[in-house]
């Protein structure tokens, strides 16, 4: 049985850097993919409202002041 423990929070990052090592892929934040997702899904046409809930912010003003520029 594994023995549970709290999540480092430098996990993350640090897997994600390894992954981009591996494939040979320039740096990038883990939170870029944050904003590249939500930047994507405008510019494909996906309603405001729905693009929202993904990033969790709870105001779509935020949404759409951050992301005014697609």
């Amino acid at each position: 049985m594994p023995i549970e423990r709290p999540l480092d929070p430098a996990n993350p990052t640090r897997r994600f850097r390894s992954f981009l090592n591996r494939a040979g892929l320039r740096h990038v934040r883990f939170h870029d993919l944050r904003h590249s997702t939500t930047t994507l899904l405008l510019e494909q046409g996906i309603d405001l409202f729905v693009i929202k809930e993904l990033p969790g912010h709870a105001h779509i003003g935020v949404t759409a002041s951050v992301y005014a520029h697609t």
